[in-house]
Formats: C-alpha cells, sequence, structure tokens
C-alpha cells in the first residue's frame, strides 16, 4: 500500500507541475485541470489516499487555478526569449550576489564603504563580461554547418542546429498557399512509461498551424502557433520542417534576419558603444520591438519558394507524410 501511495503522490505533483510547464494553451490547462479531478475522485484512488487527503489536494488545485494567470504554462507562451524558463525573478539572484558574493555588503557597514563595494562589485561584473563576449567574437564554432555559425553566440547556434536536425520528425501538409500545418505525434506514442499510473496524466497531440503574413511596409513574416519564434528568438522546428522541400538554399533556410539581435556576438560586445555599430543595434533592436510576435522574418523571394509551384490542389502533403497521417 505504501508503494502505490508513493506513486500516487508522485504523479499527482508531476501532474500539477505539468499544468505549470506542458500546457501550451488555455484549452490544454483546464483539460488537465478536469482530468486530474476526475482521476482523484475514482475509487481506488480514494481508497489509497483517504478522502481527506483527496479533498485537500483538490482544494490545492482549486487555489491555484485562482493563480492560472500567473501560473499556468501557456500564460508564458508569449514572453520574448524566456526559452520556456521556469525560474524565479534574476532579482533574487542578484540579491543573493550582494549579501553573499566577493563584494558582500551589510547592514553592519557605514554608508561610504557600502556604496564603494557595492560599485566595486557593479564594475567587476561588467568587466567580466566584456572579457567574456569579446573571447566569444573571436571564436571559431566549428561544430556548425550553418551560414550563421561564424555571427552569432554557440548557445544559439545550437539551438538552431537542434530545431533544424528535429525537422525529420515532423510531418507536414500544406492546406492552402500561405497556410501550413507541422506535427509530431512520435514522440507521445513512444514515450516510456515507469508504471501503469502515468497513462491517466493527459498529454495533448499537437498540430501546429503556420501562415505566412505581409505587413504594412511590406515585410513577410512566418508565424507559427507553437510561438517558438517569440520563446526562444530563433526558428523553431516547425518552420525548419516547412522549409524542407528542396526548392531552397541553406541561405534561405536560415539567415540573420530570422534570429533576434540580441544573439549576435557583436550585440554582446557593441551594445551601449557610442559608435556607429552601437547606434545601428540600436536600430536593429526597435525593428524586433516592433516587430515582436509576428513570427519569423522572411524575404519575398523566400516566400514564392515556401509556397512552390501553382496549384489548385490541397492538402499538398510533404515527403514523408501520408494520407492517412494526414486524416
Amino acid at each position: 500500500m505504501s508503494i502505490i501511495t508513493t506513486l500516487l503522490g508522485q504523479l499527482i505533483f508531476t501532474w500539477l507541475i505539468s499544468q505549470s510547464t506542458d500546457c501550451t494553451t488555455k484549452a490544454e490547462y483546464d483539460r488537465s485541470q478536469l482530468e486530474l479531478k476526475s482521476f482523484l475522485y475514482q475509487e481506488e484512488v480514494v481508497d489509497v489516499l483517504g478522502v481527506e487527503c483527496v479533498e485537500a489536494i483538490v482544494t490545492f488545485q482549486d487555489h491555484l487555478k485562482t493563480n492560472e494567470y500567473k501560473l499556468a504554462g501557456y500564460v508564458r507562451a508569449d514572453v520574448k526569449n524566456c526559452m520556456d524558463v521556469c525560474s524565479t525573478s534574476p532579482v533574487e539572484g542578484n540579491n543573493c550576489v550582494i549579501k553573499h558574493g566577493p563584494s558582500f555588503i551589510n547592514f553592519r557597514m557605514n554608508l561610504d564603504k557600502t556604496i564603494y563595494r557595492r560599485m566595486q562589485g557593479i564594475n567587476n561584473r561588467l568587466q567580466r563580461r566584456r572579457n567574456r563576449v569579446l573571447r566569444e567574437l573571436n571564436k571559431f564554432n566549428q561544430a556548425s554547418c550553418a551560414p550563421t555559425k561564424d555571427y552569432v553566440i554557440r548557445k544559439v547556434q545550437a539551438l538552431i542546429d537542434r530545431n533544424f536536425d528535429a525537422r525529420h520528425n515532423h510531418k507536414k501538409a500544406q492546406i492552402a498557399p500561405l497556410c501550413f500545418l507541422s506535427w509530431n505525434f512520435d514522440y507521445l506514442d513512444n514515450a516510456e512509461v515507469s508504471c501503469d499510473l502515468e497513462l491517466y496524466r493527459p498529454m495533448f497531440y499537437r498540430v501546429q498551424e503556420l501562415t505566412v503574413t505581409k505587413t504594412d511596409d511590406n515585410k513577410y513574416f512566418v508565424r507559427c502557433s507553437c510561438n517558438g519564434r517569440s520563446n526562444e528568438g530563433v526558428p523553431c522546428t516547425c518552420f525548419f520542417n516547412i522549409t524542407d522541400n528542396g526548392l531552397m538554399t541553406s541561405d534561405e533556410i536560415i539567415n540573420l534576419l530570422m534570429i533576434d539581435v540580441r544573439y549576435l556576438k557583436t550585440f554582446n560586445s557593441n551594445y551601449g558603444d557610442e559608435s556607429d555599430p552601437g547606434e545601428k543595434l540600436y536600430e536593429a533592436q526597435a525593428q524586433c520591438f516592433k516587430y515582436e510576435g509576428l513570427g519569423v522574418h522572411v524575404s519575398e523571394q523566400f516566400v514564392m519558394k515556401l509556397m512552390g509551384e501553382e496549384s489548385d490542389k490541397f492538402p499538398k502533403l510533404g515527403p514523408g507524410t501520408t494520407q492517412e497521417d494526414y486524416e
């Protein structure tokens, strides 16, 4: 009985955590809440946990529901460059450095010493950051073949390469000249579970829709419903999936226009400088804010090749995608 109780506790804890990490839409969040409550009121679960324990969990779940606007995973889907982070505020990290770092301060120090040590700590951190980005600027990335490898930081190039390689696991279909579908159900169908109880926790099949839009100033963007470009600052796997049509070169599939400006090596080393590169970076950052949330910035030639040959017959299925997959 104790083993089953432990497994149930782990499952319920994981279930609650998944609502804050895995649910990408409100519909998924509501469905997960409903399924959890239904699971808790099953006769077998009540017999193991007891009525009081079940009621306490349901009360706690309802309390979390009242804070949905802060805790639900789908709320953070549009946060710029957050990369699905679930950490606390960076202010907490700064507080820890101030109190326990090399230039720590406390209430026993007088004002002049406190200000001196505080400024000394700030200058030291800025200098370390400056040295780090200058070293990064002069490094060559030999682990990638992408045309952007020498212009962006290594972490971001790794994200781009990961998304690009993962495109082979996705299916795709073009349902209109400027509208595409991308999905991958294998990661759920082949998922391993440690016990049968895990089968009760809902995991959602997701079909992402990608659309091409044009702004008033004749800029083209490809927006995916997964919000990968906003979340990570680089094109998502779905984007690379629909570009895999044999009509584009590597320079067209990925270029610097598609990546957030803050990931450029020059951004980290020259941002804030009173120089021509510094001014250009200010302008590039302003453009990123202007077009935030619209998706991946592409050229008109890219859009023409993405559309492919003119056709009145839709859907047009991608390579490796069968009619059964689409249905």
